[in-house]
C-alpha cells in the first residue's frame, strides 16, 4: 500500500524547491463541511445508478503553507462519505496533496483553483464482504474566499475526486465513481493574511527648468543656415536632447529695409530654417514652432547700418518646463 505514496513524489519535490527558493510564508489550517455528491458510477464497466445514494456529509480538515501571497501548498484528509448502492457501502476516505493559486481580488476577497493528487482509501462492506482499497486519483478545485480578520478567513469551494474504485477480494464486483465536494471552510492563519500590494505610488518629484533663450544674426537678404549658425544653436540641441518634453518657438525679424510684404517673407523663411534643423532634435516636430515677424519689433533703431545688422534676427526661445527629479540630473 505504500508504493502508491511514491507518485506523489514529484508534486512534493517540485513544491519543496519552490519553497526554498522563496521568502518564509505563514502557516495555516482549517476544516471544512459540506455535501459529498456521487457521479458516472459504474458497476462492472456499465452506468448505473440504480440503487445509489447520490448524496452523503463531507467533512474535513487541512493545513497549508504560503509560499507566496499568491501561491499555497495544501495537505489534508477529507471524509467524503458513504456511497451506498443496493445495501452496500463504500466509505470513502481522502489524503490531498494540492498546489493552490489565488488571484486577490482586493484585501477581503480572492478567487482560487487548486489542483493535485488524493491518496483514496475506499472501504467496502456488503455481501458479508469487508475489504479496503487504496489508490491515487487527481483532485482539481476552486472557490472564492473571504477574509474575516487579520488571521481568520472563509471559503465557499468545490473540490473534484476522479474515478474513485472499489474492488472488494473475493467478489466478481468492480465499482469507480467520481466524487464532488461542495462545502464551506473556515481558516486561521498563523502570520498575516497575504496582502495584496496596497503599497501607495511614490509621488513624483519635480523641478522647474528655467526658461531659455538664444539669437542668431543675419546678413542682408540671408536666410540660409550657416556654419557658425549651426555652432550657435548647439545650446538649444542639448536642451532638447536632455529634456524630451522640451519645445521650442522659433521668430524671425528683419530690419525696415525693403517692402513690408518682402521683409515678412524673408523672416518667415529665417525662421523655418532655423525650425528645421532643431526638429532633428525632438520626437515630435510639434514640440518647435516657427513665425515670422517680418520688420515688427525691432530691438533698435533702423536709422542706423549697426542698428538695421542687429533687427535682421532670429530668436529661439524654450519656456520653462517641469520634470521628474531624476530626469532632470545632468547626463
Amino acid at each position: 500500500m505504500f508504493n502508491k505514496y511514491f507518485a506523489l513524489l514529484p508534486l512534493a519535490v517540485l513544491i519543496s524547491g519552490v519553497a526554498q527558493a522563496a521568502p518564509a510564508n505563514p502557516y495555516y489550517v482549517g476544516v471544512r463541511l459540506g455535501d459529498a455528491n456521487y457521479s458516472h458510477f459504474e458497476q462492472n464497466n456499465h452506468a448505473s445508478n440504480l440503487g445509489l445514494k447520490q448524496n452523503d456529509l463531507g467533512a474535513g480538515i487541512f493545513a497549508g503553507y504560503n509560499i507566496t501571497p499568491w501561491f499555497a501548498v495544501e495537505t489534508g484528509y477529507t471524509w467524503l462519505g458513504d456511497a451506498q448502492v443496493n445495501h452496500q457501502n463504500i466509505k470513502q476516505h481522502a489524503f490531498d496533496l494540492t498546489g493552490k493559486a489565488t488571484w486577490h481580488v482586493n484585501d477581503s476577497w480572492g478567487l482560487f483553483a487548486k489542483a493535485g493528487g488524493s491518496y483514496m482509501l475506499t472501504a467496502y462492506h456488503g455481501n458479508g464482504v469487508s475489504d479496503t482499497d487504496d489508490h491515487l486519483v487527481g483532485t482539481v478545485g476552486a472557490g472564492v474566499e473571504y477574509q474575516l480578520t487579520d488571521h481568520l478567513s472563509t471559503r465557499l469551494e468545490y473540490q473534484y475526486y476522479h474515478d474513485l474504485s472499489s474492488k472488494p477480494r473475493g467478489t466478481d464486483l468492480a465499482y469507480n465513481f467520481d466524487t464532488n465536494f461542495y462545502g464551506l471552510s473556515l481558516v486561521y492563519n498563523w502570520g498575516a493574511a497575504p496582502v495584496v500590494d496596497t503599497i501607495a505610488p511614490a509621488i513624483a518629484q519635480t523641478v522647474t527648468i528655467e526658461p531659455s533663450t538664444l539669437s542668431l544674426d543675419y546678413g542682408v537678404n540671408q536666410y540660409k543656415l550657416t556654419a557658425a549658425n549651426e555652432r550657435a544653436l548647439q545650446p538649444m540641441a542639448k536642451r532638447l536632447t536632455r529634456y524630451p518634453s522640451a519645445t521650442i518657438v522659433v521668430t524671425g525679424y528683419t530690419s525696415n529695409t525693403g517692402t513690408a510684404a518682402y521683409n515678412q517673407a524673408l523672416s518667415e523663411k529665417r525662421a523655418h530654417a532655423v525650425a528645421s534643423e532643431l526638429a532633428k532634435y525632438v520626437t515630435n516636430p510639434a514640440q518647435v514652432t516657427a513665425q515670422g515677424m517680418g520688420e515688427q519689433h525691432p530691438i533698435t533703431t533702423n536709422a542706423t547700418a549697426e542698428g538695421r545688422a542687429q533687427n535682421r534676427r532670429v530668436e529661439i526661445t524654450s519656456p520653462a518646463l517641469k520634470i521628474a527629479t531624476e530626469a532632470a540630473s545632468e547626463r
